[in-house]
């Protein structure tokens, strides 16, 4: 009897792990065609694939993908092996790195990914070798060999990985524990077998000691690889942490979200082939829809998706007062804030903020050519998202409307005052700012909303050249004609500045001298008089 119950223990060992190695997930797609969908794409295990699910179409990167429709036209498709390694999965994208993959221009267009990898990295060696380890003819020495190499594989392609990746938003998951209340103390006895449940009993808790060993070490590792993903994140990789959601579940919960419930087995025979269908269906780790449901959610609160996109023909801008409207798609009902900004050979720059997912652009902010795109932000500036860009290429005719005048056209002293003047109709919170350029060099001599100026002149010395932009709501919207000044002033040398120096000098020591004589002559006349008098 003894001996029968321990090869039951052996094939229920064999069966979970037959069920683990398929940690990997089917083909399937759902996938539409339009100029302005949405593409994404889920890669990854069986999770990724919804395995064990009655319906495909409930698996978390379906649930996701789905969020976005009422939005977006969204372009889903996942595709993969089962049992998938860092590994395998970075062999099956080895020809989209390399460019000579069939669907290469499905996979380009992709733009944001879903990820699920990591967990056969240390399950699949772990449950290869948990029958050796109960048995005690694979050390322990050896199981941690076998487990360090599969975290030192997902250290050295996981990153790979994402690189493959590079240009698309990615959403990946940390690995939950799937065993976290896996005990084969749970498994009952029925009334028929209660001459034997003693038995049976101690030998299901002996190798429960040796499973509950297996597990924390697959469970530790794990951890490791949990960690590299969370280290990952960056502003165009999103961390779902669905080890820390499951791990905060109680075991009512948890059972709920996972497959694996192993106390729906029940010992009622010694038929193998009966127990051992029983362990299969009761030891699943993949999540139920429940637990795809809500993983789909954590995605959700993890990413932040918004699309920028227009309508209007950069090329039909005649005059820097047209306006370009954009558009922001989102799922989002939060409050953020927008960040317009554009790049282009003169460096980026941002060009309006708002927190309105309607935005409008004067042409003559964005004249020339480069790309815009926007930062958003959340209420607490804390920066979630960026968004594609968009090319732009704006060409037209500086409009003339506004025309700077002056009521001098030649300095002769620097003391002179030059008064500039913009002739214009009235506009709307309008700022004139006055700008010199010198040698190449611009500065800012004066603003107001007056369109009305006075400079001295030993401020246009030197070849200038003065015009004056006009703002409108902090918008650029106008530049006027450019006036050309070289005024050039007469300056004494150094030699003629010493000769005046000296001419004065001699001039004073004169007068000082004269007055000195002056006061002797006086004192000299007085003391002659007071002594004639004194006579």
């Amino acid at each position: 009897m003894k001996k029968k119950v321990l090869i039951l223990m052996f094939l229920f060992i064999f069966g979970v792990g037959s069920i683990l190695s398929g940690f990997g997930f089917e083909n399937f797609a759902k996938a539409t065609s339009s100029v302005d969908s949405l593409f994404i794409r889920a890669y990854g295990d069986s999770i990724s694939a919804g395995d064990k699910l009655n319906d495909v179409n409930d698996s978390y990167p379906s649930v996701f993908a789905n969020a976005f429709n009422s939005n977006f036209n969204v372009d889903f498709v996942a595709k993969g092996v089962s049992g998938d390694t860092t590994h395998d999965l970075l062999e099956d994208l080895n020809p989209y790195i390399e460019g000579t993959a069939v669907d290469q221009i499905a996979f380009d267009n992709a733009e944001v990914i879903t990820l699920c990898i990591g967990a056969n990295n240390v399950l699949k060696p772990a449950l290869a070798n948990l029958s050796g380890y109960l048995s005690q003819s694979v050390s322990k020495e050896d199981l941690q060999a076998l487990l360090d190499a599969g975290v030192e594989d997902f250290k050295n392609e996981f990153p790979q990985i994402l690189q493959a990746f590079e240009g698309k938003k990615i959403v990946v998951m940390t690995v939950y524990n799937p065993f976290k209340y896996l005990s084969l103390n749970d498994v009952s006895i029925s009334a028929g077998m209660s001459g034997y449940a003693s038995i049976i009993r101690s030998i299901l808790s002996q190798y429960d000691n040796k499973l509950q060993e297996m597990l924390v070490m697959s469970i530790d590792s794990l951890k490791i690889i949990n960690d590299e993903i969370r280290n990952s994140a960056d502003e165009n990789i999103y961390v779902a942490d669905i080890w820390q959601l499951f791990d905060s579940f109680t075991k009512e919960q948890y059972l709920e979200y996972i497959n694996a419930d192993i106390s729906k087995v029940e010992i009622a025979s010694l038929d193998v082939a009966s127990i051992m269908s029983e362990i299969s269906s009761a030891s699943d780790p993949h999540p139920t829809k429940a637990g795809h449901e809500i993983i789909a959610n954590e995605h959700l609160k993890a990413f932040k998706y918004f699309k920028l996109s227009t309508n209007d023909d950069f090329s039909a801008i005649t005059k820097g007062s047209d306006k370009i409207a954009l558009n922001l798609q989102t799922i989002e009902n939060d409050n953020f804030t927008f960040k317009l900004k554009k790049a282009s050979a003169n460096g980026e720059s941002t060009i309006l903020q708002s927190s309105q997912m309607a935005i409008e652009v004067l042409a003559s902010s964005i004249k020339g050519q480069g790309k815009l795109y926007i930062e958003v932000y959340d209420e607490s500036q804390n920066h979630v998202f960026t968004t594609n860009s968009i090319d732009y290429d704006v060409d037209y005719e500086e409009e003339q409307s506004f025309v700077l005048t002056s009521n001098k056209n030649e300095v002769q002293n620097k003391d002179d005052i030059i008064d500039f003047n913009v002739n214009s109709s009235d506009v709307e919170n309008a700022e004139f700012n006055l700008i010199r350029v010198r040698s190449g060099v611009r500065k800012l001599l004066q603003t107001n909303t007056t369109g009305r100026f006075s400079v001295l002149a030993i401020d246009l010395e030197g070849r200038s050249e003065l015009f004056v932009e006009v703002y409108s709501d902090d918008n650029l919207i106008s530049k006027t004609n450019s006036m050309y000044y070289f005024v050039e002033f007469e300056r004494e040398s150094p030699s003629s500045q010493n000769s005046a120096k000296l001419e004065n000098l001699i001039l004073i020591s004169s007068i000082v001298l004269v007055s000195l004589v002056s006061i002797v002559w006086i004192i000299v006349v007085l003391a002659r008089l007071k002594k004639r008098n004194s006579f």
